[in-house]
């Protein structure tokens, strides 16, 4: 007997020391969750983090023309049933606006004089409609953005650029727009808090009318973010897609060159966007594509459009009144985020309200 415990207790030595090999049969890698930015919540318990106070230089230096080239965009796999589960839309209030701001001729003068770009046809640009929307799925008007020379120097086009960002292991990009002359930018909280492994990620910084890596303006790392509590405290993302916006405060000034858009909270779900983002399915994702459409209802604070952007368009503005090459106080409103679920012919987004996108922004200072 005693010899048969010394067999069995043998033979489990050794098949203890073969899995502290990796030698077990199926043995996996505990999940690597990256280095976490200090982490803070507000007093209405949105989720923020802060930069530190040195990481603003090391940030930018971090993300060279080479590392924002070997990017990948972030793709978030929204399914029919994700969007069938959620709960009915709920009332928000009266429309809320605030107006967005062009760059002075002098200041946009200082990088587009040093910066050029072969010119090529401009698309013919569709007038909005006079028409009330009705809310038709699967149809749009789609065309280049800033590949085009003369609207990539142009207003609201390059207050629009790449959000790019890592998990400690990969780097990533998101689209964001800039909304408030207090250097904030507007992008989905997906691209900032993972709502499915609960992490931060990190090393954020905008580069506005990024054109194949190439930020005409420079780097401008992040200072402070937030997300709504209900994205963050989700146990999964598909239950909280209509908290799926985050802001982020960034450093250096940007809207001193490129301007803002205005931000509008509880519009029609009913409404003609022009959403501009970043897709690799068209110019492999350096440089902007622009879908114009009218948004329908899903529930619970997502609409869909008629667009054929791919799930790589995360974070991309859906642009209330969009007049190209003007500003104005009901102009050029971001009214929305793409958040995925794309189609081939549809797309949802985030709309914002004063239930996700107000606390965020009173957070940060909108």
């Amino acid at each position: 007997m005693i010899k048969h415990i010394r067999i069995i207790l043998s033979v489990l030595v050794c098949l203890m020391l073969f899995g502290a090999f990796g030698f077990a049969p199926g043995a996996q890698a505990a999940p690597t969750i990256p280095p976490q930015p200090k982490q803070i919540f507000s007093k209405s318990g949105d989720a923020g983090i802060r930069a530190t106070q040195d990481s603003g230089a090391a940030v930018a230096a971090k993300w060279t023309l080479e590392a924002r080239q070997a990017a990948k965009p972030l793709e978030v796999t929204i399914s029919a049933s994700d969007l069938a589960g959620l709960s009915a839309d709920t009332s928000v209030g009266a429309p809320v606006y605030k107006p967005g701001g062009a760059p002075s001729a002098e200041a946009l003068g200082k990088w587009t004089a040093s910066n050029s770009r072969q010119a090529t046809d401009l698309p013919t640009l569709q007038a909005p409609s006079l028409i009330t929307p009705q809310g038709t799925k699967g149809v749009f008007d789609g065309y280049p953005g800033n590949y085009n020379t003369y609207f990539w120097n142009s207003y609201p086009f390059y207050a629009v650029g790449r959000l790019y960002f890592d998990d400690g292991v990969t780097s990533y990009w998101c689209t964001a727009a800039l909304i408030s002359p207090n250097d904030i930018a507007a992008t989905a909280a997906a691209c900032m808090w993972n709502a499915d492994a609960h992490f931060w990620y990190e090393n954020f910084a905008f580069v506005p009318d990024d054109y194949y890596g190439s930020g005409p303006g420079g780097v401008f790392p992040y200072n402070i973010g937030w997300v709504p509590l209900k994205w963050f405290g989700a146990k999964k993302s598909s239950s909280a897609l209509g908290y799926d916006v985050g802001v982020l405060s960034l450093s250096g000034h940007p809207t001193t060159s490129f301007g803002w858009l205005g931000y509008t909270m509880n519009q029609s779900t009913k409404s003609l966007v022009t959403s501009i983002g970043y897709t690799t399915n068209f110019d492999s994702g350096g440089s902007t594509w622009v879908c114009v459409a009218e948004t329908y209802p899903k529930k619970s604070g997502v609409i869909g459009q008629g667009c054929d952007m791919n799930n790589s368009a995360l974070g991309s503005p859906g642009i209330n009144h969009f007049t190209p090459f003007y500003s104005g106080s009901f102009i050029n409103l971001a009214e929305a985020v793409i958040i995925g679920g794309a189609t081939g012919t549809n797309i949802y987004s985030t709309i914002f309200t004063t239930n996700n996108l107000l606390p965020i922004c009173t957070d940060i200072g909108c």
